[in-house]
């Protein structure tokens, strides 16, 4: 978030050609403090969690919930709106194929087991999320046709996205990497060569901004949830604990890459605290909590609960049976196996993915 914020500004008082400079190098050298410090990424961070709290204190209703109306398909407008353009940079097809034609030699359960972990968060599961969420929904909404809506959506935006992001970094060389900076790299200098690029880039970070605060403000606001709910905290006092908690891995985040970075791989997947913490959420913490989620709704509460819950104001639930087998049977045996093979990645007896 914090980055996005530094780009939003950057881009937004002239200096795109600074983030385009050196092959978009300049992301990483400041992330890792060599050219202000870690004071600049710190406070940038700072920045981001101050917004995102003032969503949460204003309450996701009245605030974030309504924006998102306008600028998320704003967003996903201007995805498409860039990839169009790309499409016009000589030498991209030669991207494109690389995008679209698969290695498939290079397929191992690793890459199974990413790409589960990634629609965790993609799709925002076993985090508390959707459960939080869903307590906001009216009671005709019909959950299967949202939920099914919800997968064909983030699918097609996550297609694109990838659409917009791989070919021009494939263009620049950058085709073989796997830096969750292609974003601060490869796209300054799309935009750096782009008719009104200077106008496109700030009014792009400004959107992703917003995306980035919808997912950070949905789990602090499921924190602040818990406190609330379950441990019958005032909800003032509740968000000034999730604001520590914030701070606190915030920080460590960020400092992980200048003086705090740890060499603990594969642990840290040479991201230093962050890498631990996307390792440790990824590969134990969000199995886990999916697989006992399965467990209670198929064997302690019954399937009944939910499935009655779905058909409330006469809603239909036609792939019942299906839930039913998979939420029984066939998720708990497959997160099993990702939780051991992820283990046994995280502590290096298997290669990463």
């Amino acid at each position: 978030g914090g980055w996005v914020t530094k780009w939003l500004a950057m881009s937004a008082t002239g200096e795109l050609a600074t983030l385009a400079d050196g092959g978009g190098a300049y992301w990483w050298s400041w992330i890792t403090g060599a050219i202000d410090g870690m004071t600049d990424p710190t406070a940038w961070f700072l920045i981001f969690a101050l917004l995102c709290v003032v969503c949460v204190a204003v309450g996701v209703e009245r605030g974030i919930e309504k924006l998102s109306k306008i600028l998320m398909p704003l967003l996903l407008f201007m995805i498409i709106g860039i990839t169009i353009y790309e499409f016009t940079l000589p030498g991209i097809w030669d991207g494109v194929v690389f995008y679209l034609n698969p290695d498939v030699s290079k397929l191992s359960g690793g890459t199974f087991v990413g790409a589960i972990s990634q629609i965790f968060y993609s799709m925002s599961l076993a985090m508390g999320i959707m459960i939080t969420y869903g307590s906001y929904m009216k009671k005709n909404v019909n959950i299967e046709k949202s939920a099914r809506n919800i997968g064909i959506i983030d699918t097609g935006v996550a297609f694109l996205a990838g659409l917009m992001i791989v070919p021009p970094a494939f263009m620049m060389g950058m085709g073989d990497s796997k830096s969750m900076g292609l974003m601060f790299s490869a796209l300054p200098q799309v935009f750096e060569g782009m008719p009104a690029g200077e106008i496109v880039a700030p009014i792009f970070y400004l959107l992703v901004l917003f995306a980035a605060m919808t997912s950070a403000v949905s789990l602090l606001e499921t924190v602040v949830s818990v406190f609330v709910d379950i441990k019958s905290i005032k909800r003032k006092n509740s968000i000034l604990i999730s604001i520590a908690l914030l701070l606190v891995l915030g920080i460590m985040s960020v400092m992980g890459f200048g003086p705090w970075m740890t060499d603990l791989s594969p642990l840290d997947q040479g991201a230093g605290w962050l890498g631990i913490f996307d390792n440790i959420t990824n590969v134990i913490l969000m199995p886990i909590v999916a697989i006992l989620t399965c467990v209670f709704i198929g064997y302690v509460i019954k399937v009944t609960v939910i499935t009655d819950e779905v058909k409330e104001e006469g809603n239909s639930f036609k792939s019942e049976k299906a839930f039913v087998l998979m939420i029984k049977y066939i998720c708990p045996v497959f997160l099993a196996v990702m939780l051991v093979y992820g283990l046994l990645q995280m502590v290096g007896v298997l290669p990463p993915f």
